[in-house]
Formats: structure tokens, C-alpha cells, sequence
């Protein structure tokens, strides 16, 4: 296998892993006290690369790789958009995305508060 699929695909995990970090990251919060700083780190991490990148550098880096080994596999937008329209046929809006994002970010807030 190519080296850049090889790297493109351990970006993807990668990535699905810090996305299953972050949706699972406020009821791991309710759970254990200790996990509240590393959700807020993985949480403050994805908004400023969001900020910073106009997007996640997470995709561009996974797109960028799989151009080099095959262009027909990049995509444009958002990850997880893509992989669940890919994956399983769900069509889900870059926008629910967006404020899911912005709900998480509230809702940790106020637990990081209290």
C-alpha cells in the first residue's frame, strides 16, 4: 500500500478518534471529574484551529495526503458531512455541524464553571 494512503488513513482515525473525544467528552465530564480539563483542551483546540484554519487542519492535511496517492479521493468541507454520507448515507448540513459545535462549547463552559 502507498505510503500516503497509509498516512492519509491514519489521519482519518485520527480524526474520527478526536471527534469521539469531543461528542463524548460532557457525559465523560458528569462521569469523572479529572476529564473536564482534557475535554476543554480538545474542545478550545478544535474552535481555534477552526478559527485559525477557516476549517479543520485535520482535513486539509487527510486531503492533502490522499492527492498525493489518488486526487479522485479528496473532498471539500467538513469531515464528518463527508464520512456519513459516505459511510452510511446520512446527509447531514456543515451547519447542524457548526452548531452542535457551538452547543458543546456552551454546555462544557457552564460545567467547567459550576
Amino acid at each position: 500500500m502507498n505510503t500516503y494512503r497509509k498516512l492519509a488513513n491514519a489521519t482519518f482515525w485520527f480524526h474520527w478518534i478526536w471527534v469521539a473525544i469531543l461528542l463524548g467528552g460532557i457525559p465523560l465530564q458528569f462521569a469523572f471529574q479529572w476529564y473536564k480539563p482534557i475535554h476543554m483542551v480538545v474542545l478550545t483546540t478544535t474552535i481555534v484551529s477552526q478559527l485559525l484554519w477557516l476549517g479543520c487542519p485535520l482535513v486539509a492535511l487527510e486531503n492533502a495526503l490522499r492527492a498525493k496517492y489518488d486526487p479522485n479521493t479528496t473532498y471539500s468541507g467538513s469531515f464528518i458531512c463527508h464520512y456519513l454520507k459516505k459511510r452510511f448515507g446520512i446527509k447531514v448540513s456543515p451547519t447542524i455541524i457548526t452548531v452542535q459545535l457551538v452547543a458543546m462549547v456552551v454546555v462544557s463552559a457552564v460545567l467547567w464553571i459550576r
